[in-house]
């Protein structure tokens, strides 16, 4: 992913776009909450970096580090996240964290070459595949965490395909269950209250708008290395407005 690319928009500038967007959402959530156009700039966010979740698990020569990096800070995010968030959950790097769990063993069963992988290997490996998905889909039924089961499985629905069409289609799917499961889970008396939700209560169809920066995207990393500067700017963003709300209240 290293270079620049020719045609498109490079991973680095997706995800600048990504941190400008999840800013401009925790902004809008502690300290302009009646704002609401704030929230829905914010919709940009989630999927952009579910894709590059994805995309790292693609380019990882190991994906237990990767595992352990995001889950790591995870758990140190913890608290920024909850102070932001003003409700105990599980936060995003939860979520894919046990994305990248499911990711690391579809990796095994699809990816990996047959001679490293015995048929009764394979078998056990399908085994664990199963009960990761099902220990995903327990966890999201009884502890809150961000973007529930469907979010777990939006990286893993870019990861199944190579060819980027494919991936595409895949990821948007998923993209529109997930959003269909939260608008729906405002109750709608009716299709036709479901815009009144979509802009008033959840913005989160909105997400969809960064399927056309997606499809964009050239492959390539970019000319600067700046891996480091997002797992750094993700808690430092948070602690930051979080004490801004407090100055000015």
């Amino acid at each position: 992913m290293s270079g620049v690319s020719p045609r498109g928009l490079s991973a680095n500038v997706l995800k600048i776009i990504a941190a400008i967007s999840m800013t401009v959402d925790h902004v809008g959530v502690l300290l302009f909450p009646k704002i609401y156009v704030l929230r829905i700039v914010g919709r940009l966010a989630m999927p952009l970096f579910a894709w590059f979740i994805a995309e790292g698990m693609i380019r990882t020569r190991s994906p237990v580090r990767y595992f352990l990096r995001v889950f790591t800070l995870a758990v140190v995010c913890q608290i920024p996240y909850i102070l932001v968030e003003r409700e105990f959950y599980l936060g995003i790097l939860f979520t894919f964290s046990c994305s990248i769990g499911i990711m690391a063993i579809v990796r095994i069963l699809l990816y990996s070459p047959e001679k490293e992988t015995t048929r009764e290997a394979r078998v056990l490996y399908a085994l664990g595949l199963c009960a990761a998905v099902a220990f995903a889909y327990f966890l999201c039924k009884y502890v809150k965490i961000d973007y529930g089961f469907l979010g777990i499985l939006l990286p893993v629905s870019a990861y199944l395909f190579r060819g980027k069409g494919a991936r595409t289609v895949s990821f948007t799917v998923c993209l529109l269950a997930m959003c269909a499961v939260l608008v729906l889970g405002e109750n709608p008396s009716s299709f036709a209250d479901i815009p009144r939700i979509v802009m008033t209560k959840e913005p989160e169809p909105f997400a969809l708008l960064a399927i056309p920066l997606i499809a964009l995207y050239s492959g390539y990393r970019g000319k600067l290395r700046m891996k480091y500067f997002f797992y750094i700017f993700y808690p430092a963003h948070m602690l930051i407005i979080y004490a801004l709300s407090l100055i000015l209240k």
